[in-house]
């Protein structure tokens, strides 16, 4: 019934009786698929939806309060980082959703933490879990989970106060965290002047918009299922996807597969760089970048806020339509700070380009004994 490339969907149920009575079931890694029940609650009211939210994992949690709907996720593990707790908000349990970013971060001992909210004699209740105890001498980790609770505080706006996992938890009385001014959040990236960037223009695409000159996967959604971005494999500056032209093009946009990650920040930006490798082979096991042709040389500093999975485009103008020659190899890529978690890039598990590879640092990228590519699509002109 919902038919993925991921095998392991369907996992991680979650039930809410609105106060319209509805009942509706959420579950799923890494989709959140949502469905309407029949009064039953033992069959399906309709067809299976998708909820669309950036950085999701797994073991959702479905929440109302005040009219207004909670989605409690899991996120980032499949961003290569330890799970956190992150919220979005919606006046449908349809959408469109509102991510607000991350509630709570990892959880002691364990690689997961998963969410559930109750309210109980007026007080918000957060329950989740860790992997601190120990039982006859064993610890914690994957398998021996700790059930924890702490309390829970709501913004008159509908927004939640971050929650600290604390060792007391509910075993001290609820004291509401001062109401102290927040700290001013990193400025936002704006992009450079030579590029347009449009986003959320398609969540899990299986086919690329318009007509691509050139395009590096064909499915997006169903072949590249892989997050890369610049914490990968202990730190990338870049990460580039090569591709050998046997036109001459004028390049006038480029179109990803991406999304997830925090945001690209004017300390954490993301630059976009083409380079001419000349005639080598696209596949080469390493490459060696030049001039960049994009911003007189300097790159193009794109903006970015957090999406779900889905496509990004680039709009070059001006000087940043460049001409690309015929049998000519390039490689496009995003450069950031090692370690860094502003978007992720999405990537084939074994090699479905034959006309280039995916890089990481301008060395090629295996998955197991697979070579990548990076989901990719020109648009431009032929000349």
């Amino acid at each position: 019934m919902t038919p993925t490339p991921n095998f392991w969907d369907d996992i991680d149920p979650t039930v809410l009786v609105d106060d319209k009575g509805d009942a509706w079931l959420a579950w799923g890694n890494p989709n959140c698929f949502l469905a309407k029940l029949k009064p039953n609650m033992t069959e399906l009211d309709g067809p299976i939806q998708k909820i669309h939210v950036p950085n999701y994992t797994e073991g959702p949690w479905l929440d109302q309060r005040n009219g207004l709907y909670y989605l409690f996720y899991p996120s980032f593990a499949h961003q290569g980082t330890g799970e956190k707790i992150c919220y979005a908000t919606a006046r449908k349990i349809t959408g469109p959703w509102t991510y607000h970013g991350i509630l709570t971060g990892d959880a002691e001992g364990s690689y997961t933490i998963h969410p559930g909210v109750v309210e109980f004699k007026g007080q918000s209740l957060f329950f989740y879990h860790n992997a601190a105890l120990t039982l006859n001498g064993e610890g914690g980790a994957l398998g021996r989970r700790a059930i924890c609770a702490d309390y829970l505080f709501y913004n008159s706006d509908g927004t939640i106060q971050p929650v600290t996992q604390t060792k007391e938890g509910l075993s001290v009385s609820p004291k509401r965290p001062d109401t102290k001014p927040a700290p001013a959040p990193s400025k936002p990236s704006v992009s450079d002047a030579g590029v347009t960037v449009k986003q959320d223009i398609q969540p899990d695409p299986e086919t690329w918009p318009g007509k691509p000159v050139l395009a590096t996967v064909e499915n997006p959604y169903r072949k590249a299922i892989r997050a890369v971005g610049f914490n990968f494999e202990g730190g990338r500056s870049n990460l580039g996807q090569t591709f050998k032209i046997d036109h001459d093009l004028k390049l006038q946009g480029v179109a990803l597969y991406a999304g997830d990650g925090m945001g690209a920040t004017d300390t954490e930006s993301v630059t976009l760089a083409i380079y001419d490798l000349g005639t080598i082979d696209p596949t080469s096991e390493t490459y060696t970048a030049e001039t960049n042709l994009l911003g007189s040389g300097s790159g193009l500093k794109i903006a970015y806020q957090p999406q779900a999975r889905g496509l990004l485009q680039f709009t070059f103008s001006d000087s940043n339509q460049i001409t690309l020659q015929a049998g000519h190899t390039y490689a496009f890529e995003l450069q950031g700070k090692p370690g860094t978690l502003p978007l992720f890039w999405r990537c084939s598990t074994e090699e479905v380009f034959e006309g280039g590879s995916a890089y990481g640092d301008r060395k090629r990228l295996k998955d197991d004994k697979n070579f990548r590519d990076f989901a990719v699509a020109l648009y431009g002109t032929r000349k």
